[in-house]
């Protein structure tokens, strides 16, 4: 039977900030140039985020595009055309295009591992609508987690390679990813497995492949080329073990890799070639597929029942017992498949208490990781024939989609809030951002419903989208300040600006921000729309940022104000306490524009733990 366990699911504040968020802004940055000129070669991008090294946006480029959000082309990316954002399953045809979807259309959401602010963003817009929540691969705060005991998996696979190893030492290299808590038990896992079985004397290597197969190959080469007593090597993913593989290849080193995943069902199926590949800790997403709808529909039904984490299947395989799981079929072209086996994958017996009793349109959405990955093909297409088994459909979207859905709803909250103070007579700073734009939209939309409620209202703006949105608006008086035309941002910039705000004095500005924190203070990612955010701040009698919770607690490249510099941060109730906190303590007001949402549903439950389910092998 599968097995319940419990684990933590708070993420700690270094795995959600610093590094991490300062690359989501740059990434945002490029989908914003990308939307605009629908391509752009790295020189241009050199030009456009100064500061920032081809390499950098090199890399970012290479991840965007494995996440869908971009297609690369010979030195640059242009946007994504439709078939980018598709699964390639053989079955998949029930996939839609996420841009048209709102997540309140269906009935529950199972999301991967998304890293940084932008996944709770989108976890936090699930509960708040009250979708139940299966949280694949890693706990989340508030889901019902699906996905297999790292450890145990691990553990099992250490003590594999510690009977297989021979000598009285031996020295392990662990191809890890430090910032996912899964890569961590699983490299703990298969340590302790491994010292279980291996009576001599254990040392061991641990290197951060970040999640990237060039980097994961680095860093693994570069451990090999220092420390000559490695011979057994552990990645926590098939990228990580296919890194190890090339590493030791390239080295010329004889060398027993043992991975976790099994993601790739031709990567399993290196263990019957020469390779060094010798046991596969295999998590089946096949599997994983099948669970994840039948718990979705589990929850669906009932909505008020407290339910057990999922814990999927495992198995040890290796040569010996390849062909127990796998089957290779040569296709018509000559080419090789693997595929998992019919009787492993046991779909016809129901793991629910009868047919689901939900309408034919019921619709659950899949939120991967890496919509791209294997992992995410196969877990995709089981899900889909499932559902259908059932009369019911999986929508397969990339998550940037909803996360950008939710930032932009988060935003609109703090322009509603920022709105309802401007008051006829003033002079008020607008300047360039998203948030800024959708308070010039609530302005226009206010003055709809009453026409002189902004009468001998001035706006100054730097940007020209504010600038069309309130042309014509009664009542309101628009400047727009001089400066040169900064395409990837539809504003103006440069030293031009700041001559209008020198013969100028505005009551209140509110600036759209990239970065607040209490030690930094207010920051820009671009270096002239900082230099521009600073004159319109210095125009101001006072002072108000506008950021969402992605924002809060980041450092952007370029500082704008200290924290005791500006007056007040209107943000969401996603920004973490603390640093609530200490912007309070900086004389910062702080104010949550958005208090007046529902409170969050919590779906997920583990108070009484059960083990339901059904032995998937």
């Amino acid at each position: 039977m599968i097995t319940s366990i419990l684990l933590k699911t708070r993420p700690s504040r270094e795995a959600i900030g610093g590094g991490h968020a300062i690359k989501t802004l740059r990434q945002k940055r490029i989908l914003s140039i990308l939307r605009h000129q629908g391509s752009v070669e790295i020189n241009d991008l050199m030009g456009l985020l100064q500061g920032v090294s081809r390499v950098t946006l090199r890399r970012d480029i290479t991840e965007m595009a494995e996440e869908g959000l971009l297609r690369r082309t010979h030195g640059g990316a242009v946007l994504p055309d439709s078939h980018a954002l598709q699964l390639a399953a053989a079955n998949a045809t029930a996939l839609r295009d996420a841009q048209t979807e709102q997540l309140s259309e269906y009935a529950a959401i199972v999301m991967g591992p998304l890293k940084e602010r932008g996944g709770n963003a989108l976890r936090r817009s699930a509960l708040r609508l009250g979708l139940p929540l299966l949280a694949e691969s890693a706990p989340q705060d508030g889901g019902r987690y699906l996905g297999p005991d790292n450890y145990a998996a691990s553990f099992a696979l250490g003590q594999r390679a510690g009977r297989d190893a021979i000598g009285d030492t031996a020295t392990v290299l662990h191809v890890c990813v430090n910032d996912l808590a899964n890569s961590q038990e699983r490299s703990n896992g298969f340590d302790a497995g491994f010292r279980d079985t291996f009576a001599g004397e254990v040392s061991v290597v641990r290197v951060n492949g970040q999640g990237h197969f060039r980097v994961a190959r680095r860093v693994a080469t570069d451990a090999l080329r220092t420390r000559s007593n490695i011979t057994i090597g552990f990645g926590v993913n098939d990228h990580s073990a296919i890194a190890l593989i090339e590493a030791a290849e390239r080295e010329g080193r004889d060398l027993g890799v043992y991975a976790v995943g099994g993601e790739d069902p031709r990567f399993v199926s290196r263990l019957t070639e020469d390779s060094p590949l010798r046991a596969v800790a295999a998590l089946f997403p096949e599997l994983v597929g099948v669970a994840a709808v039948d718990a979705a529909i589990e929850m669906i039904q009932s909505p008020n029942e407290t339910f057990a984490p999922i814990i999927t299947p495992h198995r040890i395989v290796a040569a010996d017992n390849f062909d127990a799981f796998y089957q290779a079929t040569t296709l018509a072209d000559g080419t090789t498949s693997v595929r998992l086996r019919n009787d492993v994958l046991g779909t016809d017996a129901p793991s629910i208490s009868g047919p689901p009793t939900l309408p034919k349109n019921t619709r659950i959405a899949f939120v991967p990781h890496y919509p791209s990955h294997e992992w995410y093909r196969l877990m995709g297409a089981a899900m889909i024939k499932r559902a259908a088994e059932h009369g019911l459909q999986v929508d397969i979207a990339p998550p940037q989609v909803g996360i950008a859905r939710e930032v932009t709803r988060l935003r609109s909250k703090i322009a509603q809030n920022v709105a309802e103070r401007i008051t006829a007579g003033q002079t008020i700073i607008l300047g360039q951002g998203e948030a800024s734009r959708l308070v010039a939209g609530e302005l226009a939309r206010r003055v709809s419903g009453n026409p002189t409620a902004f009468d001998n209202t001035t706006i100054i703006t730097n940007s020209l989208e504010i600038m069309q949105t309130l042309t014509g608006v009664s009542g309101l008086k628009v400047i727009l300040t001089g400066g040169e035309f900064q395409v990837a941002d539809q504003c103006l910039v440069g030293p031009s600006v700041g001559a209008l705000f020198e013969r100028m004095r505005a009551d209140v500005a509110y600036l759209s921000i990239d970065g607040v924190s209490a030690e930094f203070g207010l920051s820009m990612i671009d270096e002239r729309l900082a230099q521009t955010t600073i004159r319109a701040a210095n125009a101001a009698k006072h002072i108000v940022a506008m950021a969402d919770h992605i924002c809060v607690g980041v450092d952007a490249n370029h500082r704008v104000l200290g924290a005791t510099d500006f007056d007040e941060l209107v943000c969401d109730d996603g920004v973490l306490p603390d640093e609530r906190e200490r912007l309070r303590q900086a004389g910062v007001v702080v104010t949550i524009a958005n208090e007046d949402d529902e409170t969050l549903h919590n779906h997920a439950g583990v108070a009484r733990i059960t083990t339901k389910g059904r032995n998937l092998l």
